[in-house]
């Protein structure tokens, strides 16, 4: 029964979301089109709620997702189901030669149905070869040497099984997918238009799970009989929104990073309107996610956006004065102070987390040292780490960077940030070298390049959990796109200046 009710509420805000959206956007978006993408999303959330089994739900959801994969634009359609229910899975059975093959979760699906036949059906066709990209050689140098690493703790199958499903599947797929199928910037524009609608559902979602304290998904995996994710959490006495993200980081990193998503549409739209009730619903979510390290990574989205558009100084004042007047008025303003006890660095509400991570990032430089080129899989086991249990009886490394050192090394560590700052400096290269600094590419350009440097940030207060990765890599990759069509429209450029 609370499933039920839970289904008809998400519709219902779904619906008031994409009724807003079309009379917004029915003069930029092909009608039929957007008609499409609507009916799939009730499809699949349709699918997931009545289903009642989680094998069925894959198999239906799955080969319905991969048929309209065919006739519709693939990294819109990608965005549109990303994060359309948690990401609940279940060990992919064996059938007799091993004991399981991995675990599928709702990513993983669509990394199967949608990604990987694209994969398969462009390696002979694709204008950007494989390892032509220098994110391409880190990622690849990457995931080799993690997956061989993999192999010291475990069995050669299992380190195999891990190599596809949390390196191929959550890691590469996303990323070549979005590296390759991205053209030209209208396919940035309708990716993005896509997904400021979902970001719009999960906030409205979000928001009513912090009012109403129940959260929307709970019951979903009950009723589908797989993991769950999405526990109740709160902060300062407020529940803290999950939406559909699992947990309410990964939900506040995607609002956080979806900000640049939603800039690029409201750039098109000239809608005031729009612009005023999108950035109110996006903030006021992230705010109710109750996560401090995507309130920073927003901090970090307007840092760069602004930093990278004209009058710089000018705009980074204006930033800093509406947060500390934000944060002056919390101080003051009697009734808030329980808002304010919350901010990062400032407040008192769970200090104790901000002296985790503190003494997670301490005693974890420590580790890596005595392993610092390719990392330990005992880590856990030095007292440097087992000093770092918690009450729940875990030591929980909330922080992606630190993670990576300490199981692959600093070497392993090195090539995946290598991989995305490769990105971020091709973009800011290429996006330099417009002539045209108030055009629509370059304005693109900021919002991609902010977006993915709040991930960036983010990630360094959470594990690579959840939809993390997908989403971390699908934004890198259109990044990658991004700099690649920029690099070559200025060689044309050039060409033709010679030319004349």
């Amino acid at each position: 029964m609370e499933s039920l009710k839970a289904f008809i509420i998400i519709v219902v805000f779904a619906s008031i979301v994409f009724h807003f959206c079309w009379k917004v956007l029915k003069n930029d978006f092909d009608a039929v089109q957007f008609k499409h993408f609507r009916t799939i999303w009730f499809t699949v959330l349709a699918i997931a709620f009545f289903a009642n089994n989680y094998w069925l739900y894959t198999i239906v959801a799955g080969f319905y997702v991969y048929h309209m994969s065919k006739r519709e634009h693939k990294l819109s359609l990608y965005f549109l189901l990303l994060f359309i229910v948690p990401p609940m899975g279940l060990d992919l059975p064996g059938l007799g030669i091993m004991d399981h093959f991995f675990a599928l979760d709702h990513p993983r699906l669509l990394a199967l149905a949608l990604l990987l036949p694209f994969f398969v059906a462009s390696r002979a066709t694709n204008s950007i070869p494989l390892g032509k990209l220098h994110s391409d050689k880190f990622l690849i140098l990457f995931i080799l040497l993690a997956t061989f690493l993999e192999i010291r703790g475990t069995t050669f199958t299992d380190a195999l099984r891990r190599g596809f499903s949390t390196f191929f599947l959550d890691m590469f797929l996303p990323y070549y997918f979005a590296s390759r199928v991205v053209k030209s910037m209208d396919d940035i524009k309708r990716a993005f238009t896509i997904l400021t609608i979902v970001t719009f559902i999960a906030a409205l979602i979000g928001l009513f799970e912090w009012v109403k304290h129940w959260s929307m998904f709970f019951a979903l995996p009950d009723v589908l009989g797989s993991h769950r994710f999405g526990e109740y959490m709160s902060r300062g006495g407020s529940m803290r929104a999950l939406s559909s993200l699992g947990h309410p980081i990964v939900f506040g990193l995607v609002l956080a990073a979806s900000l640049g998503a939603f800039l690029v549409v409201s750039n098109t739209v000239k809608n005031k309107r729009f612009h005023k009730v999108g950035m109110f619903t996006i903030l006021a979510a992230l705010f109710a996610s109750g996560s401090r390290g995507p309130w920073l990574g927003a901090v970090f989205f307007g840092s760069i956006f602004s930093l990278t558009g004209d009058k710089p100084a000018k705009r980074v004042v204006y930033l800093l004065t509406i947060l500390l007047l934000v944060i002056g008025a919390l101080a003051v303003i009697p009734g808030a102070e329980k808002y304010y006890n919350m901010l990062p660095f400032l407040g008192t509400t769970e200090a104790e987390n901000v002296e985790y991570r503190q003494r997670l990032f301490t005693n974890s430089m420590i580790v890596i040292g005595h392993y610092p080129f390719f990392g330990s899989v005992t880590f856990m086991e030095t007292p440097e780490m087992q000093a770092m249990i918690q009450g729940e009886g875990i030591i929980d490394i909330v922080n992606t960077y630190i993670g990576m050192a300490l199981n692959y090394g600093y070497v392993g560590a090195g090539l995946f940030i290598s991989t995305f700052l490769s990105i971020v400096y091709a973009i800011y290269a290429n996006m330099k070298r417009l002539k045209d600094k108030n055009g629509e590419t370059y304005y693109i350009g900021r919002c991609v390049l902010a977006s993915l440097i709040s991930i960036l940030f983010t990630i360094t207060t959470v594990s690579y959990i959840l939809v993390v990765p997908s989403f971390n890599f699908a934004i890198a990759g259109i990044g990658a796109a991004y700099a690649e069509i920029v690099r070559r429209e200025n060689i044309m450029s050039r060409a033709q200046n010679r030319v004349t």
